[in-house]
């Protein structure tokens, strides 16, 4: 995202509680069902694809599962996916 003298800097930065505080009423408006505080403790992977994940409240199914950790890679590390930096 760095730019150089012919084009411009691209990079955005965000504290982390704005930035998720604008993703969850982003998803919201899209029609997602939010749960709070459900925290993840094993992703639910069904003939080799994630479908969702376990907490200690129960299993959430979903079509669509993002790991929104940043750095520590909890679902790479889990399912045994390369982490490609």
């Amino acid at each position: 995202y760095g730019g150089d003298r012919e084009s411009p800097w691209r990079g955005l930065q965000a504290p982390r509680a704005d930035l998720d505080a604008r993703l969850l009423r982003a998803a919201a408006r899209a029609g997602a069902l939010i749960r709070q505080p459900a925290e993840a403790t094993a992703p639910l992977v069904e003939r080799g694809a994630v479908r969702g994940v376990e907490t200690r409240a129960g299993v959430i199914r979903a079509r669509w599962t993002v790991d929104a950790g940043g750095g520590r890679h909890w679902l790479a590390r889990r399912i045994g996916m390369p982490i490609v930096r």
